[in-house]
């Protein structure tokens, strides 16, 4: 995973065509297992499409202000997604960015196995046509 500490960086993150974004504190234990989690269901996406290059990286929301928080929780905010759940929770949520927008969050991996996430990420990131309801239905369970 690459970090995020700064805006720029961050910027830098949403110019990607696809990324993944985790939001990791150093202060829950959810994040801590949520982190591996992560690691391993991004390697299983590597590792089955080596041709896509698609990055993971991780922005450090531990002290709950600064530039990067602002940034992204104006961002969020435009995306209308749940600043506030996603950025202080301490669950480690990851979401799945195109073009800088998100197209699926997850508040809590852990309530997921790692080859529930690498599908999900195959949808979102491989279905041109609505991905984030092709996304949603994998994740529910629902084929």
């Amino acid at each position: 995973m690459t970090p995020i500490q700064h805006r720029s960086e961050f910027a830098a993150a949403l110019a990607q065509p696809r990324a993944f974004l985790f939001l990791w504190v150093n202060w829950a234990v959810h994040a801590m297992h949520s982190r591996a989690l992560v690691a391993t269901a991004v390697a299983a996406w590597r590792a089955e499409h080596p041709d896509q290059l698609v990055p993971c990286y991780m922005a450090d929301v531990s002290d709950q202000c600064g530039e990067l928080w602002d940034a992204l929780a104006e961002w969020l905010t435009a995306e209308r997604r749940p600043a506030g759940q996603l950025m202080m929770s301490g669950a480690g949520p990851l979401l799945w960015l195109r073009s800088g927008h998100v197209v699926l969050h997850v508040p809590a991996p852990l309530q997921y196995d790692a080859a529930r996430l690498a599908v999900v990420s195959r949808s979102v990131f491989t279905v041109e046509a609505e991905p984030h309801a092709a996304a949603d239905r994998q994740l529910l369970g629902d084929s």
